[in-house]
């Protein structure tokens, strides 16, 4: 299925952070790729939260007493209704009315997403337009919703490396009806998944979690802490991908270590423009995995940021703001940091001492004599290369160095590998972190 098409089947199902809607768009993810779903129980205590009990809303409407109009229907949209609200079944005149409705005034014609799990309430979400429309008179409300005991849905994928390092991937299920905020990343997400098991001969091991956002992540964190705090070395929160935005790359805590060079780097040396964004303690999950007590280095790849859009939590992220041509060069600004990520190591020489003989391993002829400009840039890279090849020091170092795309150095360092002119001696992960 194309990353679009994806996008399509997920984005109108109505999900919350726990109930039976995420484990329909669990149980979509599961058809394009195998996951294992994980079942964390209401109540549980995860550090200082608690699983929350699962969501149900059956109808909903506001209805003029005078007309026995419906104003507003669940049916109609679920954003109508504010996300974990509590039932009711009341008669209300316009001014008490008002206190339990949300518009959003700089798109007057958009409904807001508004969410209270953690705080019993209710509410009625509309566009601006039509709250100033309504008439001073009575108005049936009525919710009718469920919170019952039950279990918060997490999926996971896995693929299996060369070595017990891993990337971790994740993004979040809980979004309803927002095309670009969530939904983007795992269509996105599903397809970096598909992109890395056709690779057989990965380096890294890839943790990949589709999870609702802050209480998911908390509590598949709580219940993993030891393996991924054994393993975990760096990754993305993927979100936000598919609008026309340029590039926005929010760093890690620490901001300079390989996975954050390697990114700014792909995009340097892509046609993308991109900012450079600061890491900060709010946005997605992100604030989660670099958390104290377990300070992973996860970054995000993004195009215009969470709260950066007019559309953002409301029913103008939908399809029609979203554009297959931007999640696939999304998805491609991906790939290119997972195959940098791949070829990125730190060799040693064979040879330590002097300039070497490359005219014996049939370099220095192929490369002096001719005097195009690639084949000059190559000879330019690799002269450079051997010069500061020393155990300590990656290629994407080198490449920062050189200012030059790390897939130039990728390239050359391959085929002295082959040459058997230098050797991978360790990864940079394992030196940095």
């Amino acid at each position: 299925m194309s990353t679009f098409n994806i996008l399509k089947k997920i984005y109108p199902i109505n999900t919350s952070i726990a109930g039976k809607g995420n484990r329909k768009k669990l149980s979509i993810i599961s058809k394009e790729i195998p996951i294992k779903i994980h079942n964390y129980k209401s109540g549980t205590k995860c550090y200082d939260w608690i699983i929350p009990k699962e969501w149900e809303i059956k109808e909903a409407y506001i209805k003029s007493i005078k007309s026995n109009r419906k104003l507003l229907d669940l049916n109609d949209n679920c954003m109508h209704v504010i996300n974990y609200s509590y039932s009711i079944n009341k008669v209300l005149n316009l001014k008490e009315l008002k206190k339990n409705l949300y518009t959003n005034k700089k798109l007057p014609n958009s409904i807001p997403y508004i969410t209270s799990y953690y705080k019993k309430n209710w509410g009625f979400c509309l566009e601006y337009n039509k709250l100033k429309k309504l008439k001073n008179e009575n108005y049936k409300v009525y919710i009718n919703s469920t919170h019952k005991k039950g279990y918060l849905n997490c999926g996971e994928a896995y693929i299996k490396g060369k070595s017990k390092s891993e990337i971790l991937i994740s993004t979040y299920i809980c979004h309803p009806f927002q095309a670009n905020d969530g939904n983007s990343g795992i269509a996105v997400a599903i397809q970096l998944y598909k992109f890395l098991k056709a690779n057989k001969n990965n380096y890294y091991s890839y943790r990949f979690l589709f999870l609702p956002e802050t209480i998911g992540a908390i509590a598949y964190l709580f219940h993993n802490e030891k393996k991924l705090k054994k393993n975990i070395k760096a990754g993305f929160v993927i979100t936000c991908v598919g609008d026309k935005g340029k590039f926005n790359y929010k760093q890690t805590k620490n901001g300079n270590i390989f996975i954050d060079k390697i990114s700014k780097n792909v995009l340097k040396f892509s046609k993308f423009k991109y900012n450079i964004i600061p890491f900060f303690p709010e946005g997605s999950d992100e604030r989660q995995y670099s958390s104290p007590g377990f300070n992973f280095m996860i970054a995000s790849i993004m195009r215009t940021p969470y709260g950066n859009y007019e559309e953002y939590h409301t029913s103008k992220d939908d399809l029609t703001f979203v554009k297959n041509k931007y999640l696939i060069e999304s998805l491609h600004i991906y790939k290119k940091v997972i195959m940098a990520l791949e070829g990125n190591s730190i060799f040693k020489r064979y040879q330590p001492h002097c300039e070497i003989m490359l005219s014996k391993y049939g370099l220095y002829q192929d490369i002096s004599n001719l005097s195009n400009q690639e084949n000059d840039e190559n000879k330019k890279i690799m002269l450079f290369l051997l010069n500061n090849i020393d155990g300590n020091h990656s290629l994407i170092d080198i490449a920062e160095k050189m200012d030059k795309n790390i897939f130039s150095l990728i390239e050359v360092a391959s085929q002295l590998k082959n040459k058997k002119i230098i050797y991978e001696c360790k990864r940079t992960e394992n030196i940095i972190i």
